[in-house]
């Protein structure tokens, strides 16, 4: 539903495929935007699917996440939260990053410009350029 609203509303020609983040790979081929939203805070292992997004990205992506709104380091140092029973009522969300967290994570994968449209507190929105 976000591809096709994004599509609609930005009047874009994409392609979107429903799918394991794990089992991408080069093949499958280069896209110039990902919307990587409501997922990354679900994955047993978020860097992982960084590293395996990052190289079909050939120009932009859009990641979204909760981000730790009682950050003990005041946003100094990476931190990123792990929930074994889940959290904000919901036992699938297993990760919640603080923004210096995303930012080092989408810089390790590759991305050089990187800016946080966050709209709220608790929540992360990053734009991220190759």
């Amino acid at each position: 539903a976000r591809a096709n609203f994004a599509k609609e509303i930005l009047q874009l020609d994409i392609d979107y495929r429903v799918g394991s983040v794990y089992d991408l790979t080069p093949e499958l081929g280069e896209f110039d935007v990902m919307f990587f939203l409501g997922v990354f805070y679900h994955l047993d292992h978020p860097l992982l699917a960084l590293q395996a997004i990052a190289p079909l990205c050939k120009d932009m992506m859009f990641l979204d996440s909760p981000a730790l709104f009682d950050d003990p380091s005041n946003g100094e140092i990476d931190i990123m939260r792990f929930f074994e029973d889940g959290f904000g009522g919901d036992t699938t969300n297993r990760w919640v990053p603080n923004k210096k967290c995303l930012d080092s994570m989408l810089r390790f994968v590759g991305f050089r410009e990187i800016k946080d449209l966050s709209y709220m507190h608790n929540r992360a929105l990053f734009f991220a350029r190759k």
